[in-house]
């Protein structure tokens, strides 16, 4: 197990260390994040959850009902809404061609649709691409099927800034009332939190 005295010395030693760094700069995330980890390993969990939220705003959204976004119109210049999705269980899906995680995760987020689509599950893409022609040829190959908010802007997107979403792929998971179920929907989590919230009936 080794010597927990010893360990929370040396935690508490390079805690200063990270602190200075935040004074040159408050939004440096390797110091939030390496706090974030001392704070939890003392057992400070408020202060480690403070300092993971400041590294990562869009954490502080699970929990909390989504509000409703900016004027934004998808790609074919509908208006989008989250009240229009209320009922159904919901990802928003930031994401970017030229995301290499994304474009892995894409097979996954995919198989789940397909998979739970009729039951109820919806997915709204945030593109953060800068070349709109590049982002419909690459729907049209992949054969991506929901709805895609695009403005150019990469991170200055409207709905980057408005959620706290700083890197790609974040995807957030909404239950049918708006509350984000979380913020870091992939993988097998992703297909797991789906099916608690439908169920696993599709045989």
């Amino acid at each position: 197990m080794g010597d927990l005295e010893a360990a929370q010395a040396v935690f508490k030693k390079v805690q200063p260390y990270y602190e200075e760094r935040l004074k040159e700069n408050p939004n440096d995330r390797t110091a939030l994040s390496s706090l974030a980890n001392i704070h939890g390993k003392l057992g400070n969990s408020d202060l480690a959850r403070g300092y993971r939220v400041k590294a990562d705003p869009t954490l502080a959204w699970e929990g909390q009902v989504l509000p409703e976004f900016s004027p934004v119109v998808d790609l074919d210049g509908n208006p989008v809404s989250l009240a229009d999705y209320r009922g159904k269980l919901v990802l928003l899906d930031f994401w970017a061609t030229w995301c290499g995680p994304c474009i892995t995760e894409l097979p996954n987020i995919k198989e789940v649709y397909e998979k739970y689509h009729d039951k109820g599950f919806e997915i709204i893409g945030i593109s953060l691409d800068t070349n709109e022609a590049a982002l419909r040829t690459f729907l049209k190959e992949n054969r991506l099927p929901w709805r895609q908010v695009f403005d150019g802007e990469v991170r200055d997107t409207s709905l980057a800034q408005q959620y706290g979403v700083r890197g790609i792929p974040a995807q957030f998971l909404m239950d049918r009332e708006g509350t984000v179920i979380s913020v870091k929907a992939r993988g097998k989590r992703l297909k797991n939190l789906v099916e608690a919230e439908i169920g696993d009936n599709t045989e």
